[in-house]
C-alpha cells in the first residue's frame, strides 16, 4: 500500500483528500468524523481511504475489550461497572484506531442492524391505532 503522503493529488480528488484529512484531524482531537465516499469507479476512493489508516491515531482500551472500552469511561456490559482499581488490574493496551470498510454491496440492515417485526413480543403495542 502506498503511504497516504505519497498518493497523487489532482483537481478531481482534492475534495476527498481534504475531507479525509478533516476526519483524521478530528480523530486526533477526540471527535471522530465518519466518512462515506462515492463516485465513479477507478477514481481512487478506496486507495485514498485505505491509505488514511496509516495516519490515524492509536486508541487506549481496556486490555482485550472487544468493544474498545476507554479505561477512563468504560461503556460495555463487561466493564462499565468496574472500579478504577479493577480496570487497572486488567490493564490497558494501545491499538490502531478501528477502521471499518463497508462493501459497496452492503445493505442498510447489515450495516445499521435491523428489527425483525415478525418476532416482536405479543405485549408490544403497534404504533398505529393502539392495536396489540
Amino acid at each position: 500500500m502506498i503511504p497516504f503522503s505519497m498518493l497523487e493529488r489532482y483537481e478531481g480528488n482534492e475534495a476527498l483528500f481534504q475531507t479525509v484529512m478533516m476526519s483524521v484531524v478530528s480523530s486526533y482531537a477526540g471527535e471522530p468524523l465518519h466518512l462515506h465516499a462515492e463516485g465513479l469507479r477507478g477514481t481512487g476512493k478506496t486507495t485514498i481511504m485505505r491509505a488514511a489508516r496509516g495516519i490515524l491515531p492509536t486508541i487506549t482500551r481496556i486490555k482485550g475489550c472487544i468493544y474498545n472500552c476507554d479505561p477512563l469511561d468504560p461503556h460495555c456490559p463487561e466493564h462499565r461497572n468496574l472500579s478504577g482499581s479493577e480496570i487497572e488490574a486488567i490493564g490497558t493496551e494501545e491499538i490502531p484506531m478501528p477502521f471499518l470498510e463497508i462493501s459497496h454491496s452492503a445493505k442498510v440492515g447489515t450495516v445499521a442492524g435491523s428489527i425483525d417485526l415478525a418476532r416482536r413480543p405479543s405485549c408490544m403495542p403497534f404504533s398505529r391505532a393502539g392495536k396489540r
